[in-house]
């Protein structure tokens, strides 16, 4: 599984690093992600950028150009995830069959000092994969709200306007859209 996420990482930063992007650091000190509207030329969706970071943590944010800030997630999933097997393979390792085929554990201080790792570390993997989420869903806002403002150039368009009567008639309208 950790070669599979692994492949996974180094496919989509091969990906995006071609695309050279304005950062999040920078965009974050002009827009508020309070801020955020959603429009149809948002080229991130908020919503499916926080559900695949909560599941897979710093993937969205690779996916959004935020590279460093990605893997700094997925490397600290990584390393809790890997403190989390260990402690669950020492914890099975205490394990012992008694005579009556009932399992219980050689050293109990270790079994608690191991179950508590075990915890603490689901716990930290947890709030890890929350902190993504969040951290993708404002990094996806704010970034939308920079290519809506880079689309928000005037669009002015003339437009003839008919009439109902067989009187021919010229004529323009205006139109500004925001």
């Amino acid at each position: 599984m950790k070669r599979i996420l692994i492949i996974i990482a180094l496919a989509t930063i091969a990906a995006v690093s071609a695309n050279a992007q304005i950062k999040y650091k920078e965009l974050k000190e002009v827009y508020n992600y309070k801020d955020y509207t959603a429009q149809d030329i948002d080229p991130y969706r908020p919503g499916w950028a926080s559900a695949l970071s909560f599941f897979v943590p710093g993937s969205s944010q690779v996916v959004m150009g935020e590279t460093v800030r990605g893997l700094l997630f997925l490397g600290g999933n990584l390393v809790i995830n890997n403190i989390a097997e260990d402690s669950l393979e020492n914890l099975v390792k205490l394990l012992v069959k008694d005579s009556e085929g009932n399992y219980d554990f050689s050293d109990w201080n270790a079994a608690k000092k191991e179950m508590l790792t075990l915890a603490i570390s689901g716990a930290a993997s947890l709030g890890l994969a929350i902190w993504s989420s969040i951290d993708a869903s404002r990094v996806a806002k704010v970034k939308n709200q920079y290519y809506q403002n880079l689309h928000l150039a005037p669009v002015i368009s003339f437009t003839p306007i008919q009439g109902n009567n067989l009187q021919p008639t010229a004529g323009l309208s205006l139109s500004y859209k925001f």
